[in-house]
């Protein structure tokens, strides 16, 4: 019970602590993220999202791993100065970008209506 404990503690406490802090960098440069579903805003307590969209990035660019049943994302990133945004498919999962410096916050609305949120740093 414990094990079983642990297992489910590992995999979905970790979740959020991912999309505050899961920025990585990669031996190229490039750098990751995990997109997580909004939060509930109708005060029930609810489970972590089944579904994230994956992220990465560099100096101009931005790409995404869509998940199944997701073919269009329409994207904004923005600071308190700046803001843009673009819309990526599945065939098209790579977009240009300005060259972004610092902390952004990324919201992508999907087609199936699903939002997912995230912090992004460049």
């Amino acid at each position: 019970m414990k094990k079983i404990l642990l297992l489910f503690f590992i995999t979905f406490g970790l979740i959020p602590v991912s999309v505050d802090a899961g920025i990585s960098s990669t031996s190229s440069g490039e750098k990751s993220t995990i997109l997580i579903s909004k939060k509930n805003t109708s005060g029930r307590p609810g489970v972590p999202s089944k579904f994230t969209i994956g992220c990465y990035y560099g100096d101009g660019y931005i790409g995404f791993v869509f998940p199944t049943g997701i073919n269009l994302i329409s994207i904004n990133i923005s600071n308190e100065i700046e803001e843009w945004s673009g819309v990526a498919t599945t065939d098209e999962p790579v977009l240009e970008t300005p060259h972004f410096s610092g902390e952004y916050e990324i919201e992508c609305v999907a087609d199936n209506g699903h939002t997912f949120v995230g912090i992004i740093e460049f």
